[in-house]
């Protein structure tokens, strides 16, 4: 099976850090947290794999990653650079509610959720958007609640 989605370093010395990161796609990005870099990228390129190939859709941003792929076929390569590197996992929470607060209502986002919790450590798979802080201009919002 052909990848759908690979992703970039967009400097290999973004491998394997404990940060807040951005994965760009096109003129769109998305913002995350990871305590590994590399681990995070394989995982994000499988699960927007997964959800194109066994049409795992879903109001999540793996699904809003994908559909922005599939609307912009010259994007299938995402680029991953590290925002602010995070000295403790303790951290790692505040530190990317701080990114995504700033990103909140940007258009050119496509997190789907804009509100960290505790049990935001989870896999990638899993992420099943709970949080009543959406991004309304995101295709995953289209029955989002307020």
């Amino acid at each position: 099976m052909n990848k759908f989605f690979t992703i970039l370093f967009k400097d290999e010395s973004d491998a394997d850090k404990m940060c807040v990161y951005k994965i760009t796609i096109g003129k769109k990005y998305y913002i995350g947290s990871t305590i590994n870099t590399t681990s995070r990228k394989n995982s994000w390129e499988q699960a927007v794999d997964d959800a194109f190939y066994n049409h795992r859709y879903g109001k999540n941003s793996v699904t809003n990653v994908m559909h922005h792929v599939l609307k912009n076929k010259k994007n299938e390569v995402g680029i991953m650079s590290v925002i602010e590197l995070v000295e403790s996992e303790d951290l790692l929470n505040e530190t990317e509610q701080k990114w995504l607060s700033i990103a909140k209502g940007d258009k050119k986002c496509l997190n789907c959720r804009f509100r960290v919790s505790n049990s935001s450590r989870k896999k990638i798979n899993d992420l099943q958007e709970s949080s009543t802080e959406y991004n309304t201009s995101n295709p995953c919002q289209s029955n989002a609640r307020g």
